[in-house]
C-alpha cells in the first residue's frame, strides 16, 4: 500500500528455499493483482518463475534469490 504507482520493490533473500522465495512471490502476486513481476537482466542467476535464483558456490556465495516487482 505504501508503494507509489509505477514504483519498484526489490525482494531479495540469501536463501535457496522455494517457500521463502518463488512461492512467497507467487502468493504476493495473487494477493496484490496491481503488482507485476518486472524484467531484470542479471549476470549469473537462473530464472526460476517467478524471480531469479543464484545457487550456492562453496567459498564464493551462499546463494541468493531476487524478484523485482512493480506496482
Amino acid at each position: 500500500d505504501l508503494l507509489a504507482p509505477g514504483g519498484f520493490l526489490l525482494y531479495s533473500t540469501c536463501s535457496t528455499l522455494k517457500t521463502e522465495n518463488s512461492e512467497r512471490i507467487a502468493a504476493f502476486l495473487l494477493a496484490y493483482p496491481e503488482a507485476q513481476l518486472a524484467a531484470m537482466n542479471l549476470p549469473g542467476p537462473q530464472l526460476c518463475s517467478p524471480g531469479f535464483q543464484l545457487l550456492p558456490v562453496p567459498g564464493q556465495n551462499d546463494g541468493f534469490y531476487y524478484a523485482l516487482l512493480q506496482k
